[in-house]
């Protein structure tokens, strides 16, 4: 349970110290419908005041602008994408797209998220923290290496090795094939009547 709670801007944020004595923030983010809380690094109450107060500026300043502070999941991001897509289906000219394409559309991001992470936040993929949740796709992985050391490089030369000798006799080979096939070489002019 919290201790000294102080609470700021009208009851709007509180700050309170847990059971190290360090001071944490807290603010209720109606329209997400989550707490915020972060520490505030400090033991000393007015620099905790001091420090919320700029804290509870920044959110209110991203919430102006439209920005969350908590990411969206994957599979939100998806939906969004599929009912944004939507929107154009029978717009003629360019930006319009068929009820084929958004099947499309629906069935490849359906085979996205098997091999994401579908509660994963959309701001943590790509990050290497967050590798462990993704699936390996199919056709990347790597086929198995082989038990045997049959590399060409390691075959003891035998009766079917490709000697110089051989390479030779068909250099020999396509050079007389060429020759045969040279073009005929005009004649001088035969006599006029």
């Amino acid at each position: 349970m919290p201790k000294n709670e102080v609470r700021i801007y009208n009851s709007k944020a509180v700050i309170y110290q847990n059971d190290y004595d360090v001071w944490q923030f807290r603010i209720w983010l109606a329209d997400e419908d989550k707490y915020f809380r972060q520490s505030l690094r400090t033991k000393d109450k007015a620099k905790a005041i001091a420090d919320a107060e700029e804290m509870y500026e920044d959110i209110k300043y991203m919430k102006r602008r439209g920005k969350k502070i908590y990411s969206i999941s994957i599979k939100q991001a998806v939906a969004m994408y599929i009912e944004d897509k939507a929107k154009y289906v029978g717009i003629d000219g360019a930006n319009g797209i068929v009820e084929g394409r958004l099947g499309t559309i629906k069935a490849h991001m359906k085979h996205f998220l098997e091999y994401v992470h579908k509660d994963a936040k959309v701001k943590d993929l790509g990050t290497k923290s967050k590798a462990k949740k993704v699936k390996n796709f199919p056709s990347i992985t790597p086929p198995p290496t082989p038990k045997s050391n049959n590399l060409p490089s390691s075959n003891a030369v035998s009766s079917t090795s490709t000697s110089a000798n051989d390479i030779q006799n068909v250099r020999n080979d396509f050079m007389a094939k060429q020759q045969a096939s040279q073009p005929i070489k005009p004649q001088g002019t035969v006599g006029t009547l």
